[in-house]
Formats: C-alpha cells, sequence, structure tokens
C-alpha cells in the first residue's frame, strides 16, 4: 500500500466514526513527518509495521480511547508531554490559565493538583528565574510528571501531598484545577472522558466544589500577604466560589476564555 492509499483508507475509517478531523495528528505520529512531506512523496511504499500500527489506531479509537493515551503525547503550550490514563489529558482551556499566571507578579509557584506536571514545567520553562512546587495525591501522577519536568530540563520540585497536607513554605502564587465535575453528571460524560481519563481527577464531590471549599479554606496559611490564589474553575461556578473566598476575606476576578466561559478566577486578600 503506497501513501496516497493509506490516507483514503485513514479518512474512511475515521469518517465512519466522526473523528476524520484527526487523520493528521494520527498520521504525523505514525510516520514521524510533517503532513506536507507525506503529501508530496504519497507514491511512497507503506512498511509494514506502519500499517499494523494504523488498524491497532484505528481499532482504538473505535473504542473511544483517546489520541493522547494511544500516543502517549499531547501538546501543550508549544511543547510535548508524556500522558497515559494516570493522568488526565491537557486542555487548551488551561493553556488560558497558563497566559494568565504568566502577567502575575511573583517569585515562588506552588501548583496542587499537578496530573502531567504540563502547568508547573511550563511556569518553569516560561520564567525560569521562578520557584516551583507541585503536588498530587497520586504517585502514579507524580511519576508522569517528573519524567516530564526530565523531558524538559525542568528544575521543579514535585512531591506527593493531599493538597497543602505537606505543604510547609508560603508562595507568592497558587494555582490548582481541581476536579471539579458533580457525582451526579459523571455518567453525563463523553465517553472518552467518562471510560479513560482519571476519575480521582475528574469528580468534584456531590456540588463539584469538595476541593475548592479545601483550597480556599487553607490557603491564607500558605499564601504570602501579597499572593494570588488562581483557579481554573467550571463554567457556572463562578458564583459559588466567589462566596467560598469572601468567606476568608478575599476578593477575586473572573476572566473568561475564547469561548466565552467563566474559565479563571484569580483572588487576593482583601485590602
Amino acid at each position: 500500500m503506497d501513501v496516497k492509499t493509506l490516507l483514503h483508507h485513514l479518512r474512511k475509517e475515521l469518517e465512519s466514526i466522526g473523528h476524520e478531523h484527526e487523520s493528521r495528528e494520527i498520521l504525523e505520529n505514525l510516520f514521524k513527518r510533517d503532513i506536507s512531506y507525506l503529501y508530496a512523496h504519497d507514491d511512497l511504499v507503506v512498511d509494514q509495521n506502519i500499517l499494523k500500527r494504523l488498524e491497532e489506531v484505528i481499532e482504538a479509537r473505535k473504542l473511544g480511547q483517546p489520541l493522547a493515551y494511544i500516543f502517549n503525547k499531547r501538546s501543550f503550550y508549544g511543547r510535548d508531554f508524556f500522558v497515559n490514563s494516570s493522568v488526565l489529558i491537557p486542555r487548551l482551556e488551561t493553556e488560558f490559565s497558563i497566559q494568565e499566571l504568566l502577567k502575575l507578579p511573583g517569585n515562588s509557584f506552588l501548583e496542587l493538583g499537578i496530573g502531567s506536571g504540563c502547568v508547573s514545567i511550563t511556569m518553569k520553562l516560561e520564567r525560569p528565574s521562578l520557584s516551583v512546587d507541585g503536588v498530587d495525591i497520586s504517585d502514579q501522577a507524580i511519576q508522569v510528571a517528573g519524567l516530564n519536568a526530565k523531558k524538559h530540563l525542568a528544575q521543579v520540585h514535585f512531591f506527593k501531598s493531599n493538597l497543602f497536607e505537606k505543604v510547609t513554605p508560603s508562595y507568592d502564587l497558587i494555582y490548582s484545577n481541581p476536579p471539579y465535575i458533580k457525582t451526579k453528571d459523571m455518567d453525563d460524560l463523553e465517553d472518552e472522558v467518562k471510560k479513560y481519563e482519571p476519575h480521582l481527577a475528574l469528580n468534584g464531590g456531590e456540588d463539584g466544589l469538595d476541593f475548592y471549599k479545601k483550597i480556599i479554606k487553607n490557603t491564607p496559611d500558605y499564601l504570602n500577604k501579597t499572593g494570588y490564589l488562581v483557579l481554573e474553575i467550571g463554567y457556572n461556578q463562578k458564583e459559588e466560589i466567589f462566596a467560598l473566598l469572601d468567606a476568608i476575606h478575599f476578593t477575586g476576578k473572573c476572566i473568561q476564555d475564547y469561548g466565552g466561559h467563566d474559565r479563571v478566577i484569580i483572588a487576593t486578600r482583601r485590602k
């Protein structure tokens, strides 16, 4: 089979499951080549190992397995990160959080719930002078984040902690994108998310606010006087989180993402 025939076969298979837009990502991962090269050399004969791997990828996608887990890779803020089913797949929305975080002053940064480590590592790479710590309750997540830190030569400190449990210093910036899906809504998630991504990183309890309540309650003990608490939130959680912040005498502003959805809350002590 040549590349041209393979392209046609792949498009047909992906169209049958509504994922025809993924052909470029699949091909570039399979061939380790830019798509323009493949179009320019569509008469090349495809190696049998690639054909075999292609069929495995197609079958996995038909079952709903996300491409990021199939190839153990997701691009985030212009860099590739290793991911597996132990961590959430980095979302474009979280790149928006990075943009907001980079606008804030500070010399020390703590992330609660690092997952793949993409946020902490990106913060360190974009602001090299920043001291970066990150915690997670999952040993597997810490392992994945450590692999990514090593890959990107990022001098960050990751360790196991249930939120602030084993955190001792105070920080200028504290960030978290905690689980915020209501328990009753977990079954309504897309199959790709519900079947493959870790529920530990998704389920935010009965009202979706379990982790926000814990984080916000304890933040004053770990945030420097002029520091910032930055939270990524669900589209309909702004007012409830503002109320939690008010209870600890913090004030916040909410910033909408490119889709016009409430996305990031930036909070400070009330003056």
